[in-house]
């Protein structure tokens, strides 16, 4: 592995934590660490209730600590621990709740003992949570308590965009996204590669106008 692709690696490990979604602190949080990278990056913000064609852009989603806890106070699908448990866009919840009604609000993968599945509800307002088939094999009891500490506020969509101008009118459009938390294969490999290719165009530019 060379220095840039361990540059690279370490941006990996730097975004991967963040939790992201389509709009909330954590999206704008990572947008503005690959603005380190490229600080040429602009910032476009579209507010939320904004009409874009068919698309009503939302409000922001703040999550900050949901869990399941059982009867001896252990804590079960904890978003401090891993933060695929919550549904994203969970709507606020601090209540007991009985064995039945909560497993229907558990997801799983049913293809796998140990992955944790991600699950959104961007446009309805409703929660639940994510866990291994493993982890909510593991829940006893028939009565828990389900706390889910988030709330929704008027915000920004953020976009961020970098123009390189060559000699040739032609243009070449690179998009990716960066909206999911915990998904190296798919919303960070894009950005990260991106970066990295804006990088490595800049520094030919500089030298061939192309």
């Amino acid at each position: 592995m060379n220095s840039f692709s361990k540059q690279m690696y370490r941006w990996m490990v730097d975004l991967f934590p963040i939790h992201r979604s389509i709009m909330g602190p954590g999206f704008k949080n990572s947008l503005n660490y690959l603005k380190k990278i490229n600080p040429d990056m602009k910032f476009l913000d579209f507010p939320s209730g904004k009409k874009v064609f068919d698309w009503v852009i939302p409000e922001e989603w703040h999550i900050f600590n949901s869990y399941i806890s059982d009867k001896n106070g252990k804590k079960h699908a904890e978003f401090k621990k891993n933060n695929l448990h919550i549904v994203s866009h969970s709507i606020p919840v601090n209540k007991i709740i009985n064995r039945k009604n909560l497993f229907k609000k558990i997801h799983i993968d049913s293809s796998s003992d140990i992955a944790i599945p991600y699950i959104t509800s961007f446009y309805e307002k409703n929660w639940g949570f994510c866990m291994s088939k493993k982890q909510k094999n593991a829940l006893k009891g028939n009565e828990f308590k389900v706390l889910i500490d988030s709330k929704f506020v008027k915000g920004h969509l953020r976009i961020g965009e970098i123009f390189i101008k060559g000699r040739k009118k032609n243009e070449i459009f690179f998009s990716t996204y960066l909206c999911h938390p915990s998904l190296a294969n798919n919303e960070l490999s894009g950005p990260v590669v991106q970066s990295a290719l804006i990088k490595k165009i800049k520094k030919k530019n500089k030298k061939k106008n192309f």
